[in-house]
């Protein structure tokens, strides 16, 4: 009886990994865009941007992938000497 909630955690979790893969392949993705360009090529041509092409930021990612990327780039720089 104390599983009944268990598949919708099942289903939310692999919805937030779905999301996350996906925000990954676009922040990866070869030939990506700052977020500044893409902005200023918005401008400059007069359109609106369009949210599902602009280039993921920091922020986009949920906070556990946020300090996964800090501790990354911390012990590739700084502590790993």
């Amino acid at each position: 009886m104390g599983n009944r909630g268990h598949w919708r955690l099942r289903k939310f979790y692999e919805s937030q990994v779905e999301q996350i893969l996906g925000l990954l392949d676009k922040q990866f993705k070869e030939g990506q865009l700052p977020l500044d360009t893409y902005l200023d090529i918005c401008e400059q041509k007069g359109i609106e941007p369009d949210p599902n092409e602009m280039p993921p930021t920091m922020g986009d990612f949920p906070l556990e992938v946020q300090v996964a990327f800090y501790c990354t780039i911390y012990y590739q720089t700084d502590g790993m000497e």
